[in-house]
């Protein structure tokens, strides 16, 4: 964790192309943007605003007691009560197998965020398990707004 921490205290990543419009398009929509992450509130913040991006609604990071966090399903529980919202009416876009376990623990829809590895196992395990596979932004704001 320190080493995370003071890696991502002096590097912001940037956005992957598109995000911004997908984002961009929800929010026009009445739709909401929430963040469940390995990384801290205060860096996710910090990295939509230095990215462009519109601030999340809410954000659940690693800050949060171990028992809350990714790949509990704590904050899927917290916004769908926060936002009067059923299973059905999330969709967790992810690149990794936690947040699959923890959409599939709430059976909220889950999409594999594919232009976000290129890790052998992890495309295997999203491909075998998740029929909302999208390799490009593009893919996955066609399948949102289209």
């Amino acid at each position: 964790m320190e080493v995370w921490t003071g890696y991502v205290a002096t590097h912001v990543p940037k956005a992957f192309p598109g995000m911004k419009e997908i984002m961009a398009e929800q929010l026009s929509r009445g739709g909401h943007i929430a963040v469940i992450s390995h990384s801290l509130r205060t860096n996710i913040l910090r990295d939509f605003r230095e990215n462009g991006l519109p601030e999340p609604s809410l954000v659940f990071g690693w800050e949060l007691p171990r028992p809350q966090r990714k790949p509990s399903p704590f904050a899927l529980d917290r916004i769908m009560a926060a936002m009067d919202l059923c299973p059905n009416d999330l969709l967790v876009v992810d690149d990794l197998k936690p947040g699959y376990d923890m959409a599939k623990t709430r059976r909220v829809p889950f999409a594999a965020a594919g232009w976000a590895y290129d890790v052998p196992e992890i495309r295997a395990f999203m491909h075998k398990n998740t029929p909302l596979h999208f390799d490009t932004t593009e893919g996955l704001y066609r399948f949102l707004f289209d």
